[in-house]
């Protein structure tokens, strides 16, 4: 039993801070979900954190990446088709986008994590009740994923240095490091690229968070079925990247 637990409707708890839910998700994580299971909003903090980082990385990378932009696009399949005078249009108006991006892109990246944080949680209520005979509420499942968003920080960090020294958005963390450079447009590439160590972290976090929240369900069922549906999303993701060329950075 873990120094200060207590028991609420039926689920752990500890009390714990916000700071220290920041630092413990990573070398702490059952704690840190202990620590939320009579918490409501929580998941929002995480969101906002994971924007701010992302927006400075984007700020500090934005040459690069403008540059690696149009370069998938020149790349992409659908785009050999166009004339070239479409395809200087759409350059173009690329380019000036993401230099100055308006302020209803900005916009964007918030409301797309919070739809995507609502989506995938619905995702691992459904794992958890449905599949595994749990009782989650789905505001457990919201603190799961928020919370496991976290891992994208030092991801976006140790990126962040590492495109910065190669000049370049050619840097992995993932099993594409044994795939042929170049071949960034097939479907076995695609897929070894979602392999990547702070994915599998991601996913081990997640799999910790919901064991709190369905203390009845053996953490390697959990950790099965997660695997199992994260496999489908990677395969889903590597086919799409492959027919569309990652224009999209899909």
């Amino acid at each position: 039993m873990v120094p200060g637990e207590e028991e609420v409707n039926g689920l752990p708890y500890i009390e714990m801070n916000p700071a220290a839910r920041f630092t413990n998700i990573f070398i702490s994580p059952t704690e840190t979900f202990m620590s939320l299971t009579r918490s409501t909003w929580a998941w929002v903090i995480p969101i906002v954190i994971v924007f701010l980082v992302g927006m400075a990385s984007y700020s500090f990378l934005k040459p690069i990446v403008i540059d690696e932009q149009i370069r998938r696009m020149e790349n992409a399949p659908m785009f050999s088709s166009m004339s070239d005078s479409q395809k200087e249009e759409i350059m173009t108006k690329t380019r000036e986008n993401m230099e100055n991006p308006p302020i209803w892109q900005w916009a964007i990246a918030p409301v797309g994590s919070i739809a995507t944080t609502l989506i995938i949680s619905a995702i691992l209520l459904l794992i958890g009740n449905i599949i595994l005979g749990g009782d989650a509420k789905y505001v457990g499942m919201l603190h799961v994923y928020s919370f496991a968003t976290l891992i994208s920080v030092p991801e976006t960090i140790v990126k962040a240095i590492l495109i910065h020294l190669k000049q370049s958005m050619d840097v992995h963390t993932s099993l594409a490091l044994i795939m042929p450079s170049g071949d960034t447009t097939s479907f076995l590439y695609n897929f070894f690229d979602k392999m990547d160590i702070f994915t599998i972290w991601l996913l081990a976090v997640v799999t910790i968070g919901m064991s709190v929240f369905l203390p009845k369900v053996q953490l390697k069922k959990i950790g099965v079925w997660v695997v199992v549906f994260w496999l489908i999303w990677v395969i889903l993701s590597a086919l799409a990247s492959k027919f569309t060329g990652g224009m999209f950075g899909i």
